[in-house]
């Protein structure tokens, strides 16, 4: 944000002045550096966020500024934020090779040298621009594996297929991958050191006519429907290899919703359906056809479920 002036006019001079209210900005910027021996083409995927924080480290308030980091020297500088206190983020982003999207084998964090962002070193910019903040991008951790879907399922299948890792320990650390549509195999990278939960989860793909949800239950590493059950995937050491999924078919819940005669048709285009399993394990949701007011859910484990109805 650039200071804002008041010019005053004296005889044949022009005299530029700050104004009593100008707020000069601040600046924050440093260098990014990889870890030896990784392509030094993965600078141009890194890009550098910050955002505010309060005195006490939670998230304050005023607006975040980023910056991208010159692929060649690493160097970035964020402008224009507002004095005050930020935690600054390295996150690395996919880039296009000109073949394929690659998503760097690098760890995102906070500065300084953490993934956990209430960890994050405060950067103070309330007198003055902070220099030197700098990163030096630890080469991460992988978890690969293959997922397999019914024999007499369309293979087209596999294309709503997301597989994703969340941390244990909560600090922030996760990583996602898309499923290859024809081997079934993936690959996260990125992750830090540490241990997670490895999710299967199933969206919808387009066929090229109209969006497909396949009738497959999502799951946790290993074979586990509850969050709280997922076997943990340690990367402490190493990375970890023949983390697979067998995902089954599932169970659907089907009907017709109808709303009163007088009342405009288009209404029930408002209406919502979902299922909640008693336990907690488990959830779906489904459209309702505009036209018969049919609906089905599916992809739904094999457990109890509570039906809403919702309008809105």
């Amino acid at each position: 944000m650039a200071a804002i002036t008041a010019v005053i006019a004296i005889g044949l001079s022009i005299v530029t002045v700050p104004a009593a209210n100008a707020v000069e900005s601040r600046a924050i910027s440093g260098r990014v550096m990889l870890p030896a021996g990784v392509p030094a083409g993965w600078l141009g995927s890194v890009s550098v966020s910050a955002s505010p924080a309060s005195s006490s480290g939670s998230p304050g308030s005023g607006s975040p500024g980023s910056a991208v980091v010159d692929p060649v020297t690493g160097a970035y500088n964020i402008t224009d934020l507002a004095p005050g206190s930020y935690r600054v983020q390295f996150q690395v982003n996919s880039y296009w090779d000109g073949m394929a999207s690659v998503r760097p084998n690098l760890v995102p964090e906070y500065y300084n040298d953490t993934t956990d962002y209430m960890s994050a070193a405060i950067v103070d910019v309330a007198v003055s621009n902070a220099t030197g903040i700098d990163a030096t991008l630890a080469e991460g951790r992988s978890i690969s594996g293959k997922v397999t879907i019914p024999e007499d399922m369309d293979a087209q299948a596999l294309r709503a297929i997301w597989v994703s890792a969340s941390s244990f320990s909560g600090n922030g650390s996760y990583g996602n991958a898309m499923v290859d549509p024809v081997t079934g195999e993936y690959s996260l990278v990125g992750l830090a050191s540490g241990s997670y939960r490895v999710q299967f989860q199933v969206n919808s793909y387009w066929d090229g006519d109209s969006s497909v949800r396949p009738n497959l239950v999502s799951e946790y590493y290993d074979d586990a429907v509850d969050y709280s059950a997922a076997t943990a995937v340690d990367v402490t050491n190493g990375n970890a290899i023949s983390i697979d999924a067998d995902l089954v078919e599932g169970r659907s819940i089907s009907g017709t919703v109808t709303i009163p005669d007088e009342v405009d048709p288009d209404w029930i285009r408002g209406v919502s359906v979902s299922a909640s399993g008693v336990t907690g394990l488990s959830s779906g949701s489904g459209s309702i056809d505009p036209t018969t007011g049919k609906y089905s859910i599916t992809g739904l484990a094999p457990a109890a479920y509570r039906l809403q109805f919702g309008v809105g």
